[in-house]
């Protein structure tokens, strides 16, 4: 039973659709993408909602999950490098000793650390925006187009803009 089970499923696998099928209509490629795409704010909310190293929802949302361990290991081991160079403080030097090159250098590190947490934020929403250009690219063989909305008080009333890139 498992092995007739199994044969079904592999041969299954030659007949799945792909997206550069000529025969798809503009709808079916329109829903297909509407399907596929998805939500930067959402890799962004994901991201925030658990700052825990390591757990990298946001990259995991947008298929990017490598990039993200790597940008946590450059953040850690700056951390790391960081603690030691502060070492260890005497308690009778806390206050009024003279900043080492070494405490610099553990500044400069927790400041590359936190660099680097900021830059996970920005580059989260702007890898799932690359995840669906490259998705509408390789649905409709094109740059996808931007809407953008503003308010105008002097017309009291919203301007409306649609970009359609040109080739």
């Amino acid at each position: 039973m498992n092995k007739t089970i199994l044969t079904i499923i592999l041969f299954s696998f030659s007949f799945m659709q792909d997206i550069d099928k000529a025969g798809w209509s503009y709808e079916a490629k329109a829903t297909y993408y509407l399907a596929e795409k998805i939500s930067p704010e959402n890799a962004l909310m994901l991201q925030f909602s658990v700052p825990i190293p390591f757990v990298n929802l946001g990259y995991a949302y947008s298929d990017n999950w490598k990039k993200g361990l790597r940008l946590d290991g450059i953040m850690l081991g700056s951390l790391l490098l960081a603690s030691e160079a502060y070492g260890e403080i005497p308690p009778d030097c806390r206050n009024h000793c003279d900043i080492d090159n070494e405490d610099e250098i553990g500044d400069l590190l927790t400041l590359i650390s936190l660099g680097t947490l900021i830059y996970k934020y920005i580059d989260v929403y702007n890898s799932a925006e690359t995840y669906n250009d490259n998705l509408y690219n390789k649905v409709f063989g094109g740059q996808r187009s931007y809407f953008s909305m503003e308010y105008n008080k002097q017309n009291n009333g919203a301007l409306l803009a649609l970009n359609f890139p040109i080739k």
